[in-house]
């Protein structure tokens, strides 16, 4: 009696059609999907930009840039914009 190689070409076709029908972990057979798609994509994109932000991180100015006359200011020049920003409650 002699045992069926396993880098037989059949065997591994067998192998591959056999893990393509369990499903993976956690997921059973007729359970409903709530991952929500495209529809809850949109709704947390939504949140995330209508967060206020916090004034020290890099998104602290997204609602208030640094501009004065035209003129973009950053770095040392923009600090005084964060205190701004905190005043009028454009971050938190």
């Amino acid at each position: 009696m002699s045992l069926a190689r396993f880098d037989d070409p059949a065997v591994q076709q067998a192998v591959r059609e056999a893990a393509a029908d369990v499903p993976g972990p956690g997921a059973q057979p007729g359970a409903a999907d709530f991952s929500g798609g495209e529809q809850a994509r949109r709704l947390d994109l939504a949140f995330k930009e209508a967060e206020v932000p916090d004034c020290l991180h890099s998104e602290g100015l997204k609602r208030q840039p640094p501009v004065l006359l035209f003129i973009p200011l950053s770095g040392v020049l923009g600090l005084p914009f964060v205190g701004i920003a905190k005043l009028r409650g454009k971050c938190k």
